[in-house]
Order: C-alpha cells, then structure tokens, then sequence
C-alpha cells in the first residue's frame, strides 16, 4: 500500500539507524551536501532525502532550529579514497574543523562543519 504524501518506499521508510538533521533552510543544507558528493534521492516540501558513502541522510526544514546549534557528535563516514574526498571538501568550500591524518586509533581522517554546525568526518581504513 502506498500512502498519499509518503517519501520512499516501504523499505525506506522502514529503515532503521538513519540520521535525520532537522535544519533552518534546506536549501543551503542541499546545496552544501550535494557539493560533498551526496546525491539527492527524493524530496516532499520540507524533507530531503539524500544518499552517499553507503548511507542515507535524512534533512528536515524546522525553522525554529537555532543556528548554529550546540552539537554534540558527528558523523563517521568510511570512505575508500579519503584523499579524493578531502579534494572534493576543499572544492565545495566545507569549513574544515579537523584537518587530514593519520591517527592513532587507525583511521586516516579528516572533518568538516555543515552550515548548521554538525561534524561529518571522513575516514579511511590505514592497512
């Protein structure tokens, strides 16, 4: 059965573990991951779905939303080629909060800062 209004299908909608950013304007917040290499898979008025990097992100229009928010996390995305994802970051102009190397814990990494303050860092595996 499909709802009137509902994004997705019944998979999607049934997913479990997916981030959803509740964000002040969803343009901005589009245009910055798409710039990021995600790629826009459905949008219904003030929801976004977007997918890269073997996920899904959710983003929700709530213009009541403080910005910047006091974020407490991000989000780690493994990646195969954090080098070119890192080129890409640099190109789109993403507000790097942690710059790329490698670290003790065995990842090679670097973060970013999306316009609403929450973190994604991209890691890759070191051998």
């Amino acid at each position: 059965m499909t709802l009137p209004g509902a994004v997705g299908s019944l998979e999607e909608r049934r997913a479990q573990g997916v981030i959803e950013l509740l964000v002040p304007d969803l343009e901005t917040m589009l245009a910055f991951f798409t710039r990021l290499g995600f790629d826009l898979d459905c949008r219904h008025d003030g929801f976004a779905v977007l997918s890269g990097y073997g996920f899904r992100l959710f983003l929700a229009q709530d213009t009541h939303v403080p910005c910047p928010p006091q974020r407490q996390c991000n989000l780690r995305i493994i990646v195969d080629d954090v080098e070119s994802v890192r080129a890409l970051a640099r190109q789109a102009g993403a507000p790097v909060s942690r710059e790329l190397a490698d670290r003790g814990y065995g990842l090679r990494d670097f973060s970013v800062t999306d316009p609403t303050g929450f973190g994604l860092r991209f890691a890759q595996l070191l051998p």
